[in-house]
């Protein structure tokens, strides 16, 4: 997997497959893309969020609204790390994801994008935030999958 952390660039290169995954796994399913948050300080730190990438080139193909202000992440959290179980994980996503604008996610059929899924604390805490505040589903789309062997 080539991280996309601090290479925007990548995922452009990677834009056929994205959205070719779209189309093959959630064709008229989906009313609102929005991509999990970073913090403030570590989209500061490197100058876009490498979620938002992915979910624009996916909602600009596909001609589905685009969100990436209605979701927060109001807290910020240290880095996972490796080695991380998925109690860990999930302790340090508890509580720290809001919905800034519900009225833009009530009733949304909502495909929630990510750049790794690893344990699924990240984007189970975003889900239940989305859900909590309207979102009719909450689909999930990650380019990686992190293996965590113990």
């Amino acid at each position: 997997m080539i991280s996309l952390k601090h290479k925007p660039t990548i995922a452009g290169r990677l834009k056929k497959a994205l959205v070719s995954v779209y189309f093959d796994n959630y064709p008229d399913t989906v009313s609102l893309i929005i991509p999990v948050p970073l913090s403030a300080k570590r989209r500061k730190e490197r100058g876009f969020n490498q979620a938002a990438v992915i979910a624009r080139i996916i909602a600009d193909k596909a001609g589905i609204s685009f969100d990436e202000n209605s979701l927060m992440r109001t807290v910020h959290t240290p880095m996972h790390r490796a080695g991380m179980d998925r109690k860990a994980r999930e302790s340090t996503v508890k509580g720290v994801f809001s919905v800034k604008r519900r009225n833009l996610i009530d009733g949304q059929r909502i495909l929630l994008v990510d750049d790794v899924f690893t344990s699924g604390a990240t984007v189970s805490a975003c889900s239940k935030v989305l859900k909590k505040n309207g979102a009719a589903t909450v689909n999930v789309l990650t380019i990686g999958r992190a293996v965590i062997t113990q």
